[in-house]
């Protein structure tokens, strides 16, 4: 399972490691589209470890923070090291209560015409042409979708 959990790195640079939810109903993913400075691209629900939190509970508070929806189920499929937050991502298949998504949490307060935080579910056969980031998931994001098929 997830790895014993730093925050900071030996050169005293602050490393952030995150977890991440792959909501995944009815053969579709939930993922966050991104409009940020004119840059577009799509990320997981997810986000930083909170200290004495586990990977797993912070899966689940950040997707309710962000999404509105309460995970019935969750279940580790892979870490990945990422380079923006100089941390490991941990990241986990989960299923949720059904229910809307709605966008909430600080994204919500954050949303303006330059900086868009956009709820969209995605067919899995669309992954392989999305700006997902960071990219170093996108092919084990790939491989796992295909065990859902």
């Amino acid at each position: 399972m997830a790895k014993n959990i730093t925050y900071e790195t030996p050169n005293s640079l602050q490393q952030r490691n995150r977890a991440s939810g792959l909501i995944i109903n009815d053969k579709k993913i939930l993922l966050i589209h991104r409009i940020n400075k004119g840059r577009e691209y799509y990320v997981f629900p997810g986000g930083g470890i909170e200290k004495n939190e586990s990977p797993e509970q912070t899966v689940a508070r950040e997707v309710m923070e962000e999404t509105g929806l309460k995970l019935i189920s969750c279940k580790f499929v892979f870490e990945d090291f990422n380079t923006y937050t100089n941390g490991n991502n941990f990241c986990f298949i989960c299923k949720a209560e059904n229910g809307i998504p709605i966008l909430g949490g600080p994204e919500s307060t954050y949303q303006n015409k330059d900086n868009q935080f956009l709820l969209e579910w995605h067919d899995f056969d669309e992954i392989k042409s999305l700006n997902l980031v960071p990219e170093s998931v996108k092919q084990k994001l790939i491989n796992i979708l295909n065990k859902y098929r």
